[in-house]
């Protein structure tokens, strides 16, 4: 928010210009300082001077009438009557409180006024304003009557029309004070209607100081606690923005629901210290919005209450720690976000309620000895239980874990450890302490985990490997692949050393010998067929028929076989194998 400087006291002094009379008055005027290079005027409150006479309800004499409601001062040019009259803030200038005294010199010439402002501070920007409107001074057959309003200030002039029926307007020049003093010209011009110029009347002259108004919603910056930001302005409506929207000093009143703000903990018995300095609370913002807690009440069991009376944020998400002494050297080692002073915790029964303006974010209500109790721990709600109805119940509650400062236990501004733990971080607490985490040790393990074939209870039903597909598996002692035929097996979902899924080894004492192996003339059944030395042996041998029995085989029959068929021969010499007498070495 922009600094508001003091307000300076500024003084208007009407003084003569060559051997003309002009009025004199003084003016206390309030103002406050600039600070930014776009202005806009301020409007500040005019303080009265004494008057010099009683309000003025017909200020013409010697048969002179003016035709408006009395204004604090009259301008014009040409001859003046004689008189001397005092003028009153009389109604009918747009803004009321200041007061005037006229000095008129009969015969003089009115044409300018001059005023000298002092107590300026150099370089600072101000503005002077006059109300003003066109009027009639007339006596006889003499007129003054609408003159043209010409306002100089600091050599920088702006001049103003006037007419018959128009209503008060505002002449204002802005300026840089050169130094502390300042000189203001109000002239009238000889060209208004009338037998002797033009008249003007001027109310309520005004000097300010003006402020920037950089983001141009009407507001300066002596007001606007955000010049930065149109939509924040002493004219703005409160929104739930974490915005000071309408610049009163809080944020979001009225706006905050409940559950926004909850208790997490409370230190009402430490240990290490004496309670008048020790004891503390933890709040936590479970809402979407920072949250600023100035103007905020807290009240206990017994009505006693604090407020508080300055900024204490609390972020989206976060926590924050009100303690009773902020002094970290004397509060047990407490890192505190407010002091809130002589508002005592009751070591047995007692209540904290959060209020913000009209709304009851939270109430806790802890009784003993339903609640944590131990001395030097503080009462520590599980963060899995982070709600404004949780928190009242004590079964959500535990001692504080953590060691913080001179000893005592309790974890101010952190998040509060679980009351019952979760070692192996799976999101299950160790059934030892009432949670559902058969082994707390392995995050493998724990209810929302599915079973998996290794001889445990991965998901803590109380059974193991259940509901997972199953194989039978046959030892192999000899190593070949191939199981022993003669065993009956071993079903589970889990591998086993030494053994295959097949039982097909007619021998598993000897690698060479299963389904997979070749026959061979041996004597043995080698490929585990129930069939030994067949006639697809590896090394079985051809045979030749000799059907005529002459010993010699005739080439175009033969048959293979580990040993030989009767009527078989091993040679192919017969050519003749119907004829016994025609062989190699037969006569012929």
């Amino acid at each position: 928010m922009p600094h508001r400087p003091p307000f300076t006291s500024l003084a208007i002094r009407i003084v003569r210009a060559g051997d003309r009379a002009h009025w004199l008055s003084a003016l206390a005027l309030v103002a406050a300082v600039a600070c930014a290079p776009t202005w806009t005027a301020s409007a500040q409150t005019l303080a009265p001077i004494d008057r010099a006479a009683g309000p003025c309800t017909d200020c013409a004499v010697d048969g002179w009438a003016i035709v408006v409601n009395s204004p604090d001062v009259i301008v014009g040019n040409g001859a003046w009557p004689g008189g001397t009259y005092t003028m009153s803030d009389i109604d009918g200038g747009p803004v009321e409180g200041s007061n005037m005294q006229l000095l008129l010199s009969g015969g003089a010439t009115r044409e300018t006024v001059g005023t000298t402002i002092t107590g300026l501070t150099p370089g600072t920007d101000y503005q002077v304003s006059v109300q003003y409107q066109g009027a009639m001074l007339s006596s006889g057959n003499i007129t003054y009557k609408n003159g043209d309003f010409e306002l100089v200030v600091a050599g920088v002039s702006t001049t103003y029309s006037t007419s018959d029926g128009d209503t008060w307007s505002t002449a204002s020049v802005e300026f840089t004070a050169a130094g502390t003093t300042e000189t203001v010209q109000i002239t009238i011009f000889d060209l208004g209607e009338g037998n002797y110029g033009g008249a003007v009347v001027a109310d309520d002259a005004t000097v300010s100081l003006v402020f920037p108004d950089d983001d141009g919603d009407g507001y300066p910056n002596d007001v606007d606690c955000d010049d930065t930001d149109p939509a924040v302005n002493p004219g703005a409506t409160e929104t739930r923005n974490a915005v000071d929207d309408d610049c009163d000093g809080y944020y979001d009143e009225g706006l905050l629901e409940i559950g926004d703000l909850i208790v997490t903990e409370i230190m009402k018995d430490p240990s290490a210290v004496n309670d008048e300095y020790g004891e503390w609370f933890e709040v936590f913002n479970a809402s979407a919005w920072d949250i600023n807690l100035i103007g905020g009440t807290v009240y206990d069991l017994d009505g006693d209450s604090f407020t508080v009376t300055g900024d204490l944020w609390v972020l989206s998400g976060m926590h924050a720690v009100l303690a009773r002494d902020g002094d970290d050297g004397l509060n047990g080692g407490v890192v505190d976000d407010y002091e809130y002073g002589s508002w005592p915790l009751a070591n047995g029964s007692d209540e904290i309620e959060l209020e913000h303006f009209g709304v009851v974010l939270d109430t806790v209500v802890f009784d003993d000895p339903f609640w944590p109790d131990e001395s030097g721990e503080s009462m520590s709600l599980d963060p899995d239980e982070y709600d404004e109805t949780a928190n009242d119940s004590a079964d959500n509650w535990c001692g504080g874990q953590d060691i913080y400062g001179q000893g005592d236990q309790g974890s101010p501004g952190d998040v509060n450890p679980d009351c019952c733990p979760d070692l192996d971080g799976d999101g299950y607490q160790d059934e030892a302490c009432g949670g559902d985490d058969c082994d707390d040790t392995n995050s493998q393990i724990n209810p929302a985990a599915s079973e998996v074939c290794n001889e445990v209870d991965d998901d803590c039903d109380d059974e193991v490997d259940e509901g997972l597909p199953t194989t039978v598996w046959y030892p192999d002692a000899d190593g070949d692949g191939y199981g022993d035929a003669g065993d009956a097996g071993t079903e589970t979902c889990l591998a086993l050393a030494d053994h295959v899924d097949n039982n097909g080894d007619c021998d598993d004492g000897d690698a060479a010998i299963n389904p997979a192996a070749v026959e061979m003339c041996d004597g043995v059944d080698n490929d585990c067929d129930g069939d030994v030395d067949e006639d697809d042996a590896a090394d079985a041998q051809t045979f030749y028929e000799d059907s005529d029995g002459d010993g010699y085989g005739n080439v175009a029959v033969s048959v293979l076989a580990c040993d030989q068929p009767q009527g078989f021969v091993t040679n192919v010499l017969d050519c003749d194998d119907g004829d016994p007498n025609q062989y190699p070495g037969a006569d012929e």
